[in-house]
């Protein structure tokens, strides 16, 4: 029976409530069958959350990554949490376990087709797919084009499903309550007491500052919490509303330059999906930077 795992970070909903008493539930089981593979596509690469799909990881220290990045650092008095989930096969609720690779794999254009999700940069180029903070200078190379044209410089194409492919966990689909097994468990971070036995994360969190202006002027980020020991692929992003520091932060996976936090606020929520790449660019400039400057002292 496979055990995969979950992060709840402070402030979002499998924190707030006991999935093991409820189960799991996607926000909107059995949408859009007849797209699934586009709507996987997007819950991967995009962070969409309002989706037919919960995801869950083999990898526990994934897990623990996903389950530091909330709203704000957890603490004794307020842990984040990890969920061990063993599912069997026949669960009684109608769990079907994804692997989005293979699901991605099966609906990719045969290789003779003009539009495929091949790129068309260098060897490194797939680098800063996987690692977009530590090697987003690969994903920004100017692609390279045979002699004899003079083709207008770009980068190279990157498809959404490249994306999801370079960096997708498995997915579960919920078709019903989606449970683990009894006898599931939570694990909680940090220094801090968990259900069973207290565990220990030896991790270093570090505020850096952003670059003035970046932002829609509504919505301006000005700071970040990062992890550089282990270094994680995810942040806790502060941000100005209408010139005022709101109490808490956002949630944004490096990796994909995407924020995980949505919000029925139209202004909100658009400046969040224009300004994620920037953000996290400015995110990887400053981790450099001191890890440069580190490796100098």
């Amino acid at each position: 029976m496979p055990i995969f795992y979950r992060g709840a970070s402070i402030g979002t909903y499998w924190h707030q409530h006991d999935a093991r008493r409820t189960g799991f539930r996607a926000h909107f089981p059995g949408a859009g069958r007849s797209q699934q593979v586009s709507r996987l596509v997007h819950h991967i690469a995009r962070g969409t959350t309002i989706s037919p799909f919960v995801s869950l990881t083999r990898s526990y220290g994934i897990a623990c990554g996903y389950a530091l990045a909330g709203e704000k650092l957890p603490t004794a008095a307020q842990p984040a949490y990890v969920y061990q989930i063993e599912i069997e096969e026949q669960d009684g609720f109608g769990t079907k376990l994804l692997d989005p690779v293979s699901v991605i794999g099966r609906q990719l254009q045969p290789p003779y087709e003009w539009k495929s999700y091949h790129h068309d940069g260098e060897a490194s180029f797939l680098l800063g797919v996987i690692d977009p903070v530590g090697h987003a200078r690969e994903v920004q190379r100017p692609a390279l084009f045979p002699p004899g044209g003079k083709p207008t410089p770009r980068a190279p194409q990157l498809h959404a499903e490249t994306r999801s492919l370079g960096a997708g966990p498995a997915r579960c689909r919920d078709s019903g309550r989606g449970r683990g097994r009894q006898g599931s468990s939570s694990k909680s971070l940090g220094d801090l007491l968990t259900m069973d036995q207290p565990i220990r994360m030896n991790y270093e969190a570090r505020e850096i500052r952003l670059p003035k202006g970046l932002g829609d002027g509504e919505v301006v980020f000005v700071g970040a919490t990062v992890f550089d020991e282990p270094p994680l692929p995810f942040a806790i992003v502060n941000y100005e509303r209408a010139g005022k520091l709101q109490e808490k932060g956002l949630r944004m996976d490096l990796h994909k330059r995407v924020f995980l936090d949505h919000f029925e606020d139209t202004v909100l929520e658009q400046a969040l999906a224009k300004s994620g790449a920037s953000v996290a660019v400015a995110i990887g400039v400053a981790r450099r930077e001191y890890a440069a400057k580190s490796a100098s002292n």
